[in-house]
């Protein structure tokens, strides 16, 4: 069940609907993040509450019971300075689809038809010998252009080094 409830509406206004809809399990996946809602968990609309995805850390909230994590995200050593109790997911507990991606591979498994390889580095950009690549995956809006110069910055001082950032549009391609 999913329902998106607008910033218009009052975060009791949210939390009644969500008590009235018998949800019992509510997942909040903003955690602290930018847009948040953490005051509709606060509420406390749904028995079991839990926190994952946007925000890997903890809430530090007696109003979210479980974190979703793995031993990345919150090894065992630092389980003492989480407030919810733990969730770990047996690989990575971030999912991504790299269905966009590799659409030819991702319909093998639904036609049958074989794809004899992965796109190489050089269809990436990438040079033939290894290179660092650095990696952000967040929503691009959050790549204000502060940050970019930092990143710029980094890349300067990491020979060979790229950047890639989520291609969530064509406004995304450069």
């Amino acid at each position: 069940h999913f329902r998106h409830f607008p910033q218009r509406m009052s975060d009791r206004m949210c939390a009644e609907a969500i008590a009235k809809d018998g949800i019992h399990i509510l997942v909040n996946l903003n955690g602290h993040t930018a847009g948040e809602r953490n005051g509709i968990s606060a509420l406390r609309p749904a028995p079991l509450q839990m926190v994952y995805l946007a925000f890997p850390g903890t809430m530090g909230a007696d109003y979210i019971d479980y974190n979703v994590v793995d031993t990345v995200v919150c090894p065992p050593e630092h389980r003492e300075f989480y407030t919810e109790k733990l969730f770990y997911m047996p690989h990575c507990y971030q999912t991504n689809s790299f269905r966009q991606l590799y659409k030819d591979l991702s319909d093998v498994s639904i036609s049958g038809h074989k794809k004899t390889s992965l796109e190489s580095r050089i269809e990436h950009v990438l040079p033939p010998q290894p290179a660092f690549i650095f990696c952000n995956f967040c929503r691009l809006g959050r790549v204000t252009p502060d940050v970019f110069k930092v990143w710029l910055n980094i890349l300067k001082r990491v020979p060979g080094s790229v950047l890639w950032l989520s291609q969530s549009s064509h406004a995304a391609v450069l």
